[in-house]
């Protein structure tokens, strides 16, 4: 009998055994990485977003945004003291901004103006009085779920 060469079935079946649990392995060692690069992503949105806005504001005392949004029950417990009951969604396209998130400001551009939107939340919305900005989709890290930038805000009378 001559001898043959090339891989065993056990050894076919170790291989892929030990891939399995080095894939596993990595990929539940990278989840807490990939969560704090969702969040500061977020933050980085909110920071730009705020800094284009101020600028924006400062020059033309004009803020840029599109539908009234209305459905800010998430907001509840977090919302700016300084807030009036209208919020907007931000329109992006006045704004020198690249932004990670906020998908569905492209479905809201083709709506009519008065429309309320209510069930979209991948976009940022502002609002008219304190021009806080939030995410309503919001990001979870660490078990908690932000909808905004961590602030203390003072009451402005």
């Amino acid at each position: 009998m001559k001898s043959e060469k090339g891989i065993t079935l056990v050894t076919l079946v170790i291989t892929i055994v030990l891939m399995f649990i080095l894939t596993f392995t990595i990929s539940v060692n990278i989840k807490p990485y990939e969560e704090q690069r969702v969040k500061t992503d977020f933050e980085q949105d909110i920071q730009n977003l705020t800094e284009e806005i101020s600028q924006l504001y400062a020059r033309t005392k004009w803020v840029p945004f599109l539908n009234p949004y209305t459905n800010t029950s998430m907001l509840e417990g977090i919302k700016n003291v300084n807030d009036n009951e209208n919020y907007y969604v931000i329109d992006i396209s006045y704004l020198d901004v690249t932004l990670n998130y906020g998908a569905d400001f492209e479905k809201i551009k083709t709506k009519p103006a008065t429309e309320k939107i209510t069930d979209l939340l991948d976009v940022y919305i502002i609002n008219e009085q304190s021009h806080t900005i939030y995410y309503p989709k919001g990001v979870t890290y660490g078990g908690r779920t932000y909808y905004c930038l961590p602030e203390v805000y003072s009451e402005i009378r």
